[in-house]
């Protein structure tokens, strides 16, 4: 009985393993099938150079190639002539590889042969040779030097590469960057006018601080009936400090106060700016002869150390004698900057287009994106104004039919921001390839 049980168990793990394999070929089995119908190669262009032939194919399926052979047929011979050679090139999807071969070969330039490509999963892609008229056009973009709207003809903006936009997708990318076309100056208040009538310390436009004897009290004023004072006295000393003033931008600062001492001494009323990393002493208020009445003092700083968005104003007191007082009165902070507004503005062209194809689509691949969006204007012949917002580009492949505005041997397009008013951010966006995809149908 024993025996039969164990004879009966052996058996139904046998099968059990047996049907788990069989599972797992399946399994494989249907992937590589699905593979296989997903895998696609698209032959660009077969030429000779110096006798070389120079295959430029792309990969137009879901997954990645491997080419392993090429094969070229000779059939106007009888018996029709085959001859294969081993190669070696992985092609990513929406990859473009040239250079396939390239090497030495009995050339057929001008004569009649069918190129075959076969795929490590074995998939076969012909193409004839020399190219047939229904045959593909990929017109890659010509250059980025036209000025077709003469109403506009400044570009906004700056290619990093244009060159990258000829030729691929290849993961080499031209950036489109955003220029700042903010022109003259603006004046901002950072301070107005603060006479210590309110809080303490002072809370507009942001919190002030103060440290040691400094307060709000009305025993003087400049304006209105307060003003911030510090109380002198033995080895008494604190700051006066203003909130942090944005003046990365700026071109010049401008500060106004008013100030009054009584019996302060040099060195024990200064006067400080913050430059992002170290307080720096401007000027000694206390080495005034002018006691007891109030002072006046302007300043308009250039220093670019201040243009930082970390700058700070700071009067400091350090006494040694009760009667040792300082007030400040009527703060005033300005900056004076350059307005900034990023824009994208940059026109690319063709100049000898076949334009009498059936279908007429361009096609822009793209990389990493910017925040804005970026888009896409056509030159409208026909109008002499621009078509705006034919695409906006997102990663990857962006086609759109244009065979109603490619209706001459020129053709111009412009990418644009998607933000060009108060626009504060500069975006860059990356641009693999630009390029015409143009055919016929067959009659």
């Amino acid at each position: 009985m024993l025996l039969i049980l164990l004879t009966g168990f052996t058996h139904y793990i046998v099968n059990v393993n047996v049907t788990e394999v069989y599972n797992e070929v399946l399994q494989d089995m249907g992937e590589l099938d699905l593979k296989r119908n997903k895998e696609n190669i698209e032959f660009i262009s077969v030429t000779f150079n110096d006798d070389a032939l120079n295959i430029t194919a792309k990969n137009s399926g879901s997954y990645d190639a491997h080419l392993i052979w090429l094969g070229i047929f000779d059939e106007t011979c009888s018996p029709t002539t085959r001859e294969y050679y081993k190669i070696d090139f992985y092609v990513n999807p929406a990859e473009t590889v040239a250079n396939i071969l390239n090497v030495t070969i009995p050339t057929f330039e001008g004569q009649e042969r069918v190129i075959q490509l076969v795929t490590e999963l074995g998939n076969t892609f012909t193409y004839s040779y020399p190219e047939e008229e229904n045959t593909s056009i990929y017109d890659f973009v010509d250059n980025n030097t036209s000025n077709i709207d003469e109403s506009d003809p400044s570009d906004k903006g700056t290619h990093i590469f244009f060159s990258a936009q000829k030729a691929g997708p290849d993961g080499i990318y031209d950036n489109l960057t955003e220029a700042n076309t903010g022109t003259g100056l603006t004046n901002t208040t950072l301070i107005n006018q603060e006479s210590f009538e309110d809080d303490w310390p002072p809370l507009l436009p942001s919190v002030w601080s103060e440290t040691g004897r400094w307060n709000k009290e009305s025993k003087e004023a400049y304006d209105e009936d307060n003003s911030a004072d510090f109380d002198g006295g033995t080895s008494q000393a604190g700051d006066l400090t203003t909130c942090d003033l944005d003046c990365s931008d700026a071109e010049a600062i401008y500060l106004d106060f008013w100030y009054r001492e009584n019996d302060a001494e040099a060195n024990e009323f200064l006067l400080k700016y913050f430059n992002g990393a170290d307080w720096n002493d401007i000027y000694d208020l206390g080495s005034s002869e002018s006691e007891d009445e109030w002072l006046h003092y302007q300043d308009k700083i250039t220093d670019s150390q201040y243009f930082k968005s970390t700058f700070k104003i700071r009067w400091t007191a350090d006494t040694n004698e009760n009667n040792d007082d300082c007030w400040v009165d009527f703060v005033t902070v300005k900056k004076e900057a350059s307005p900034i507004n990023y824009e994208l503005d940059l026109e690319v062209q063709w100049t000898s287009v076949d334009y009498d194809e059936d279908n007429e689509w361009l096609s822009i691949f793209c990389a990493e994106m910017g925040n804005e969006p970026l888009l896409v204007d056509v030159w409208n012949s026909s109008g002499n104004d621009w078509q705006e917002d034919v695409l906006t580009l997102s990663v990857g492949w962006n086609s759109i039919d244009v065979s109603s505005y490619l209706v001459s041997s020129t053709f111009t397009i412009r990418f644009r921001g998607g933000t060009e008013t108060a626009d504060t951010d500069q975006d860059t966006w990356e641009i693999d390839t630009t390029f015409l995809y143009l055919w016929s149908d067959e009659s």
